[in-house]
């Protein structure tokens, strides 16, 4: 039996890139044009797992051909998300050259660091129902162990420079896709949506204060539950340096995707729960515990989009008596409401 699997993952598993000298960075030619910026190329590798501890099941490979990559990354000046073509050669593949993997050095620098943070690999061009063939999966992932080097990649660009980065990919298989380490609708494009939440905690007096909380969303599928976003907390702070003028905290917008399932418009397909923290310098430590849960079928989120392009926001009531019910769309940030 462990002959039939190695031989299996053997078959699933050639060297499509030998990466030797091209490692480290190398002069530019005509795409950067001054020594400011510097040229990222990734070279997608698909992992060898006979020379890796291969625990669990492995998803089946594609055969179809690489032809794009949907690359993301930050860097000191600010972050790149873009999807470009995968061309090959004698030495394997590697991605197409793109303006915006043109990487600014900031001023007076010689270097920069970077930071790939996500990368996929397609057949075709992305669209709404297009799934990707490889996963490169990241720390913390099931998938993390499969790999040398999971992502995030970190690095230092030099300027006037062209940096070959090597990425180690496993076949995908939408069915784990949590296992790689992304978040649900990362990898199965689909237009997004903005949820929105304000909060108010109230005193057993009485007293209305702005709230800090901890959101989570959860994309209910049948008796799965996908973990789209855990301890979500929004900005707080004070009007006046000194802390002496209104605390505030900023409405939480996070996006989420339409149902991906054929769920009816009426089916629930979300759950969000808000918790309340505390908040020494404002309300304190509330006794107990205080959280609400809401669900969302398609036609609530719709609910939440005005004629006008205006998002309404879900307000969520702690401990408010009869408000704890009340939809109530007020997003007055001030103490007392």
């Amino acid at each position: 039996m462990k002959t039939l699997i190695k031989y299996s993952i053997a078959s699933l598993t050639l060297v499509l890139f030998l990466f030797t000298s091209c490692s480290q960075d190398e002069p530019v030619g005509k795409e950067v044009l001054d020594q400011n910026m510097a040229v990222i190329e990734i070279a997608p590798l698909l992992n060898d797992f006979l020379n890796r501890q291969a625990l669990g099941d492995i998803p089946a490979c594609s055969d179809e051909t690489p032809a794009y990559a949907h690359i993301m990354l930050t860097h000191e000046m600010g972050s790149v998300d873009v999807v470009v073509p995968i061309l090959s050669d004698e030495s394997g593949l590697f991605t197409d050259y793109d303006d915006e993997l043109e990487i600014p050095i900031p001023d007076g620098e010689t270097t920069t660091e970077v930071s790939l943070t996500d990368f996929m690999v397609y057949a075709e061009e992305p669209g709404d129902d297009t799934m990707p063939i490889w996963v490169a999966p990241k720390e913390g992932s099931d998938f993390e162990n499969f790999v040398s080097d999971p992502l995030p990649i970190v690095f230092d660009l030099r300027a006037g420079s062209k940096k070959y980065v090597a990425v180690e990919v496993l076949c995908f298989e939408d069915r784990e896709v949590n296992q790689y380490g992304y978040q649900f609708f990362d990898l199965i494009p689909t237009a997004l949506y903005e949820f929105c939440v304000f909060a108010n905690y109230c005193t057993d007096e009485g007293r209305h204060y702005t709230a800090n909380y901890q959101l989570d969303i959860d994309y209910l599928l049948d008796d799965e539950v996908i973990s789209l976003y855990t301890g979500m907390s929004p900005s707080t702070g004070n009007t006046e340096e000194d802390n002496s003028g209104d605390w505030y905290a900023d409405p939480l917008c996070l996006a989420i995707p339409a149902p991906m399932y054929d769920e009816a418009e009426s089916d629930i397909y979300l759950r969000v729960t808000v918790t309340l923290t505390d908040w020494d310098d404002n309300y304190g430590d509330p006794e107990g515990e205080y959280s609400e849960v809401v669900y969302l079928s398609w036609n609530d989120v719709e609910a939440y989009f005005g004629d006008d392009d205006t998002i309404d926001y879900e307000h969520i009531f702690f401990n408010c008596g009869d408000d704890d019910d009340d939809n109530d769309d007020d997003d007055d940030n001030d103490d007392e409401v």
